[in-house]
Protein backbone atom coordinates (compact mmCIF):
# COMPACT_ATOMS: atom_id res chain seq x y z
CA UNK A 1 0.00 0.00 0.00
CA UNK A 2 1.69 2.97 -1.47
CA UNK A 3 -0.09 5.25 0.37
CA UNK A 4 1.46 4.14 3.99
CA UNK A 5 5.13 5.39 2.88
CA UNK A 6 7.63 5.89 0.21
CA UNK A 7 10.22 2.79 1.58
CA UNK A 8 9.75 -0.70 1.90
CA UNK A 9 11.70 -3.71 2.81
CA UNK A 10 11.34 -7.47 2.84
CA UNK A 11 11.40 -9.22 6.07
CA UNK A 12 13.96 -11.19 5.95
CA UNK A 13 16.47 -12.42 3.18
CA UNK A 14 14.58 -14.17 0.35
CA UNK A 15 14.58 -17.89 0.05
CA UNK A 16 13.01 -17.98 -2.77
CA UNK A 17 11.88 -16.48 -6.24
CA UNK A 18 9.72 -13.44 -5.91
CA UNK A 19 6.17 -14.60 -8.30
CA UNK A 20 4.01 -11.55 -8.03
CA UNK A 21 4.88 -7.83 -6.60
CA UNK A 22 1.51 -5.59 -6.28
CA UNK A 23 1.52 -2.04 -5.24
CA UNK A 24 -1.53 -0.63 -4.28
CA UNK A 25 -2.99 3.33 -3.73
CA UNK A 26 -0.20 4.87 -6.12
CA UNK A 27 -0.59 8.72 -6.17
CA UNK A 28 0.97 10.88 -9.07
CA UNK A 29 4.26 11.64 -9.24
CA UNK A 30 5.28 9.47 -5.79
CA UNK A 31 8.19 7.51 -5.71
CA UNK A 32 8.66 4.20 -3.76
CA UNK A 33 11.54 2.44 -2.51
CA UNK A 34 12.01 -1.45 -1.96
CA UNK A 35 14.63 -3.25 -0.72
CA UNK A 36 15.46 -6.99 -1.33
CA UNK A 37 18.23 -9.00 -0.01
CA UNK A 38 19.31 -12.38 -1.64
CA UNK A 39 19.78 -15.56 0.93
CA UNK A 40 22.88 -17.46 1.08
CA UNK A 41 21.72 -19.28 -2.61
CA UNK A 42 21.60 -15.87 -4.55
CA UNK A 43 20.15 -15.58 -7.92
CA UNK A 44 16.47 -15.16 -6.49
CA UNK A 45 14.36 -13.15 -9.07
CA UNK A 46 11.68 -11.12 -8.19
CA UNK A 47 8.54 -10.30 -10.73
CA UNK A 48 8.10 -6.73 -11.86
CA UNK A 49 4.38 -5.35 -10.86
CA UNK A 50 2.25 -5.72 -13.48
CA UNK A 51 1.93 -3.14 -16.36
CA UNK A 52 5.53 -1.71 -14.68
CA UNK A 53 8.49 -0.39 -16.88
CA UNK A 54 11.64 -1.21 -15.32
CA UNK A 55 15.37 -1.36 -16.28
CA UNK A 56 17.31 -4.28 -15.05
CA UNK A 57 17.00 -6.86 -12.70
CA UNK A 58 17.65 -7.83 -8.85
CA UNK A 59 21.60 -8.30 -8.32
CA UNK A 60 22.29 -12.23 -8.20
CA UNK A 61 24.49 -12.20 -5.61
CA UNK A 62 24.53 -14.03 -2.50
CA UNK A 63 23.57 -12.29 0.42
CA UNK A 64 23.59 -9.03 -0.56
CA UNK A 65 20.74 -6.50 -0.84
CA UNK A 66 18.91 -4.48 -4.24
CA UNK A 67 17.27 -1.58 -4.33
CA UNK A 68 13.93 -1.48 -6.65
CA UNK A 69 13.21 2.76 -6.98
CA UNK A 70 9.99 3.12 -8.76
CA UNK A 71 8.00 6.40 -9.90
CA UNK A 72 4.56 6.17 -10.85
CA UNK A 73 3.25 8.33 -13.93
CA UNK A 74 -0.63 8.73 -13.32
CA UNK A 75 -0.28 9.96 -17.29
CA UNK A 76 0.63 6.72 -18.24
CA UNK A 77 -1.21 4.45 -15.46
CA UNK A 78 2.28 2.61 -14.07
CA UNK A 79 4.77 2.37 -12.05
CA UNK A 80 8.50 3.16 -14.18
CA UNK A 81 12.10 3.00 -12.68
CA UNK A 82 15.15 0.46 -12.35
CA UNK A 83 17.08 -1.44 -10.14
CA UNK A 84 20.21 -0.64 -7.95
CA UNK A 85 22.61 -3.50 -7.08
CA UNK A 86 23.78 -2.85 -3.44
CA UNK A 87 28.03 -3.90 -3.09
CA UNK A 88 28.92 -6.68 -1.19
Amino acid sequence: DASLSNVFEFSGAMTANVTSVTITNASAGQTISIRVKQDGTGSRTVADPTGAKILGDVGPTLSTASILTLTYSSMDSRWEGSWTPLPA
